[in-house]
């Protein structure tokens, strides 16, 4: 994890936020700011610069992710 990434002082819970889902590789939580009455952002435990640096293993989990 990377010190100044907001995401990952989410994952840490160095920022408070509305969770609604964890596993071991995602975190989702309501954004704070919602663009639409349901807005959940999902993010992998795992530092990524860009989504284009993600694999597609971790955008696999990210978009098929089952409770």
């Amino acid at each position: 994890m990377e010190e100044d990434c907001i995401f990952c002082k989410i994952i840490r819970r160095e920022i408070p936020s509305s969770i609604v889902y964890e596993n071991n590789d995602i975190l989702a939580f309501n954004d704070i700011n919602p663009q639409a009455p349901i807005h959940i952002i999902v993010i992998p435990k795992k530092h990524v610069e860009s989504v284009l640096n993600a694999d597609g293993e971790m955008v696999r989990k990210n978009i098929y992710s089952n409770k």
